[in-house]
Order: structure tokens, then sequence, then C-alpha cells
């Protein structure tokens, strides 16, 4: 009888653990299937990165027309292309906005982890592009104004030169005249 008492609880037991079991094996199931697989994340990655490496081979002229040709900026693809054109044409304005445009990439969160970690990549790269510019500018208007600078310390060294040498004939011509006087 003791037995067949434990029996009993034994096999409800049983039957409530395989039962949430698989209630929990149903719900990780279904987050595996919703998860995109990784082979399809690279190759969409390798399109993306495939892009850039058509742009890269493009001349500069090639780059303009393919800018001016690209119509509205309808699809994130469109949106990259964009971007990475307008890094390509190496100009200030240039980087502006393809950082503008890898701005909007990266913060879009219906974009693969992956891809939108390229655009953050681009967008720090187009910064540090832009970045380095402006302390090119200014160190070449620092430059320019040191060059002003040693030129008018240059005419000034010049002009106090001159003024010694002036001076100096005036003494020697004092002396001169006093020997003369001296010897009249």
């Amino acid at each position: 009888m003791p037995f067949s008492r434990m029996l009993a609880p034994a096999v409800v037991l049983l039957v409530l653990l395989t039962l949430s079991g698989c209630g929990q094996w149903s719900r990780s199931n279904a987050a595996v299937v919703n998860t995109p697989l990784k082979v399809t994340e690279l190759q969409s990655l390798s399109h993306w990165l495939e892009i850039s490496r058509q742009v890269d081979r493009m001349t500069p002229e090639q780059v303009i027309i393919a800018l001016r040709g690209l119509g509205p900026l309808d699809s994130d693809r469109k949106r990259f292309y964009y971007g990475v054109l307008n890094q390509k044409l190496s100009r200030f304005d240039g980087w502006i906005q393809a950082r503008d445009t890898f701005r909007k990439l990266a913060n879009d969160n219906a974009l693969e982890s992956d891809i939108s970690e390229l655009a953050r990549i681009l967008l720090a790269h187009n910064q540090a592009l832009i970045n380095w510019h402006e302390r090119h500018r200014h160190l070449q208007k620092e430059l320019a104004e040191s060059i002003l600078d040693r030129e008018l310390l240059e005419q000034k060294i010049e002009a106090l030169a001159d003024l010694e040498a002036v001076i100096s004939q005036q003494k020697q011509q004092v002396i001169e005249d006093g020997k003369l006087k001296a010897q009249d």
C-alpha cells in the first residue's frame, strides 16, 4: 500500500515536469527559429562591402556621374552607396555628407547589427577625416600667420640694421668733422 500511494504523486510529478519542460523547449525553439543565421548576415555584409569595393575602384569623374544619377535615397542600400560615393570624393563637403548618411544608417534599428557596425565604423572614419581636415586647415592658417610674423620681424631687423648703419655713419661724420675742426 505505501508503494502505490507514493507511485501516484510520483507519476503526477513526472507528467508535470515533462509538460513544463516541453513548454520551455518550444519557447526557446521559437527564439532559435526567429534569429537570422550568421551565414545570411555574412552574405548581407559582404554585399555591402562589395558596394564599397566597387566605389573604391571608381575614378572621381565616375563618382560624380554616379552621384548625379543616384536619384532619391529611398533604401538603405542607396543611402550606403551615397555615403561611400561621397567619401570617395575626398573632399570636406563629401566627408560631411558621408558622415551624416552613415550616422542615419548606424542609428537605424531595422538594419542587421553587422551592417550597423559597418556604418558606425564608416561614420567614425569620415568624422576622423573631417577632424583631420579642420586641424590641417588650422595648422595652415597658423603657418601663414607665422610666415607673416617672421617676414615682419625680418623687416624690423633690417630697418634696425639700416638705422644702426645711419647712426654709425653720422657718428663717423661727427668724428671726422671734429678732427677737421681740430686741425684748423
